[in-house]
């Protein structure tokens, strides 16, 4: 056998590997987790877990799809807070009830994820420094309007997120549907295959006919408004609309997804199971730490090892494909 097969067999093992790590790693938690603590296969915590979590899918998915065309943003913890300001007040002062409130969530998305858009992709501005100056913007606006006081939840949204559908929360089958509907675009759809096309080479992509600035800005648009989604989930599962609501939601969601198998690179991974696995893998970590008491402080030093793993497995994988997806 030549040195260069063994080079090829090397970089094919490590590969594999690294594409199947996320299982590997999701069956060692599952079972380390059910290990420590008799409680966490019950259906009471499954059902905590899930309910106290889905806002990091919804805002997950998001992410995923700026990833997948090579941006990012930063914002998106800020767009939901402010979203939900808007939402609280209108449904506080009117009588929108809760479909008004997600449709005013919805634009609130739409407005910031233009703003977002234009500057990134119109202008050609650094996304890194645009959605950063976005987040304190938009943050300092919902501060400077709610002067950090709590606004609580109309009590019909409150009972809607509470409802079950044989014993399941409801709202997560809502949001099942969503990441279902999103996995089916980016798999199934000409605009799904355009935004892996301008994710692995945008100039190839123009070459081919497809205008990569418009893929590029509605994947933003999209981005914030899961952002905006995910919210209004937060808000209404708490009953009350904080200032903590958003913080940090950025690098939960970009663990979620890089950990999940979205490329920081652009141009690869998928919804499901990538995602979605790795918004349990993160799920369950959290869960596990809180049931075996440990100190709240520990849970983002956890996530920050998370994050670094998870950026660490994309740069091999980029490394050992020979920079080709």
């Amino acid at each position: 056998m030549t040195g260069h097969s063994k080079v090829e067999i090397k970089r094919k093992a490590v590969i594999w590997l690294l594409n199947y790590a996320l299982y590997i790693v999701l069956f060692l938690i599952i079972a380390v987790s059910a290990w420590i603590s008799p409680n966490f296969f019950t259906v009471r915590n499954l059902y905590s877990m899930l309910l106290n979590n889905g806002h990091y899918l919804i805002i997950a998915c998001g992410i995923s799809l700026v990833l997948l065309t090579g941006l990012t943003d930063l914002s998106v913890g800020s767009i939901a807070y402010l979203s939900m300001v808007f939402s609280g007040i209108a449904m506080k002062n009117t009588q929108i009830g809760t479909v008004g409130g997600i449709a005013v969530c919805i634009l609130t998305g739409i407005a910031a994820g233009t703003i977002n858009g234009f500057f990134m992709v119109k202008m050609k501005l650094s996304p890194l420094l645009v959605t950063l100056g976005m987040q304190l913007v938009l943050r300092g606006i919902a501060m400077l309007i709610t002067k950090s006081m709590y606004i609580y939840m109309p009590d019909n949204v409150y009972s809607f997120m509470t409802k079950t559908i044989g014993g399941f929360p409801g709202v997560m089958l809502l949001v099942i549907l969503l990441v279902a509907i999103l996995h089916m675009v980016l798999s199934l759809t000409g605009f799904g295959k355009n935004v892996y096309a301008v994710g692995c080479n945008p100039k190839a992509a123009k070459s081919l006919g497809i205008n990569a600035e418009a893929v590029k800005f509605t994947c933003v648009i999209l981005c914030c408004i899961f952002a905006s989604l995910a919210g209004f989930y937060c808000a209404s599962n708490l009953g009350t609309i904080q200032q903590t609501i958003g913080m940090s939601w950025e690098f939960d969601a970009i663990a979620i997804s890089v950990l999940g198998g979205i490329s920081l690179f652009g141009g690869y991974g998928k919804i499901f199971p990538g995602v979605c696995i790795g918004f349990l893998i993160i799920s369950i970590i959290e869960n596990i730490l809180g049931l075996m008491g440990v100190s709240t402080y520990l849970i983002p030093i956890v996530n920050g090892i998370v994050i670094f793993a998870s950026m660490f497995m994309d740069s091999l994988k980029y490394q050992y494909s020979n920079h080709t997806r």
